[in-house]
């Protein structure tokens, strides 16, 4: 038989590390739980598709592509490479986001076309981000708005300190209620 007296605790525990952390600021946050959040590779938009691989590779989920100023430009995941070689997908769709490269079907290039795209051919244009003095609840609302499951973390001066990941803000939630 079930304990729902139980279940009112680990909800009531639940609920309230979730309004905890949901006021935090995104810079604490992220100061706080480095070991749940993904990592990620800041690279120059004219690097090459080998070098994000690379990246990738080493483990980095996100690869934020800045331009020579060092503000963001857009965004890769490891999740983008891929669907970059699968299947076909709707410029129309995807225009306002994407950069052309995107829009292409499974990759038939010579291998020689492919080894001269640079990232800010392949990358997401405008990805969804935050302040990094923004509390995460904001975060939240970002992704939510956006559809995205992450938020590039933004400082002054435009400069990228991080992501901060729906995924790390549950595991974040979970630790503070110790379920």
């Amino acid at each position: 038989m079930r304990d729902y007296g139980s279940g009112k605790i680990i909800l009531k525990k639940f609920y309230s590390a979730l309004e905890e952390v949901l006021k935090m600021k995104i810079e604490n946050f992220l100061e706080q739980h480095k070991d749940v959040l993904p990592k990620f590779e800041v690279v120059h938009e004219n690097k090459s598709v080998e070098e994000v691989l690379k990246h990738l590779r080493e483990d980095k989920h996100y690869i934020i592509v800045i331009d020579r100023k060092g503000k963001m430009r857009g965004i890769i995941t490891y999740i983008d490479f891929m669907i970059m070689f699968g299947k076909k997908r709707t410029t129309a769709l995807f225009a306002p986001f994407s950069s052309v490269t995107r829009s292409l079907k499974r990759a038939h290039m010579p291998l020689k076309t492919l080894a001269e795209l640079k990232a800010s051919d392949i990358m997401n244009i405008a990805p969804p981000h935050v302040w990094n003095h923004s509390k995460v609840e904001d975060a939240l609302n970002n992704m939510s708005k956006t559809g995205n499951n992450f938020a590039v973390v933004i400082a002054k001066g435009e400069k990228v300190v991080g992501i901060i990941t729906a995924h790390a803000i549950f595991r974040a939630i979970i630790r503070k209620a110790e379920l």
